[in-house]
């Protein structure tokens, strides 16, 4: 089977535009109780964490609660049958991130759940927002070429991020999922995101505070991996 990567973005549509998009995906999905497999194409951490709290707060209104699912591993790589088992499917849209930390020898085991047990989504009406770096959106066509056929719509939020966008982003996600009960959980997938965030983080007053979050959790999420010496860096 031929696959091609996404097509190159196309952003006349406002940011608040594409949002709505998402939403009214899923609005119908929830109306006719019909599954709904969308994918959310970003090039920035800060704007697709602006995108995805925006989608949530619409979602609300609608009594759906968001879930996150965050592939880490082997464990966590069959994407498909760990939403089939939720058991309040009716109610749930899940956004699932990061399939490159699939496992595997390759690090390609989620993209094969996905091509293999695809039709779950169609069983047990699933409704996800998959939430994909620019990698990940050329991988999936690739190596999960018939899940990619199931997808109903692609939207794209690949513009840089706003200097309003930035500082609270960073700031609330370097406390996510940084409690005692949860901190030697998902380890990797954490450190990935916060190193990310702080990558792309500009310098000056206004990020000052957000930086100074970053670094202190990512010395917790080093020191919870006992990798000692990244974390006293």
């Amino acid at each position: 089977m031929t696959t091609t990567a996404p097509a190159k973005p196309e952003l006349d549509e406002s940011f608040a535009d594409r949002v709505g998009i998402l939403f009214r995906e899923l609005e119908l999905a929830i109306k006719w109780d019909r599954p709904s497999i969308l994918l959310a194409i970003y090039s920035s951490g800060y704007v697709a964490a602006d995108a995805q709290a925006q989608l949530a707060s619409r979602l609300r209104e609608l009594n759906q609660t968001v879930t996150a699912h965050v592939v880490s591993g082997e464990d966590s790589a069959d994407v498909p049958l760990r939403l089939s088992e939720h058991p309040a499917n009716a109610t749930t849209v899940y956004y699932v991130t990061n399939l490159q930390w699939g496992g595997g020898a390759d690090n390609l085991n989620a993209y094969r759940a996905l091509n293999h047990r695809r039709e779950y989504f169609v069983d047990y009406r699933i409704r996800a927002v998959f939430w994909l770096t620019e990698k990940e959106a050329i991988a999936l066509p690739r190596h999960a070429p018939y899940f990619w056929a199931f997808r109903h719509r692609v939207v794209e939020f690949v513009e840089p991020p706003t200097p309003e966008q930035i500082a609270p982003v960073a700031q609330a996600a370097a406390w996510r999922d940084f409690e005692d009960r949860t901190l030697r959980e998902d380890t990797g997938a954490k450190i990935a995101l916060r190193e990310a965030l702080l990558h792309d983080l500009p310098e000056g007053d206004e990020t000052l505070a957000a930086r100074a979050d970053l670094l202190y959790t990512l010395a917790g999420l080093y020191w919870a991996k006992n990798d000692y010496q990244k974390s006293v860096e």
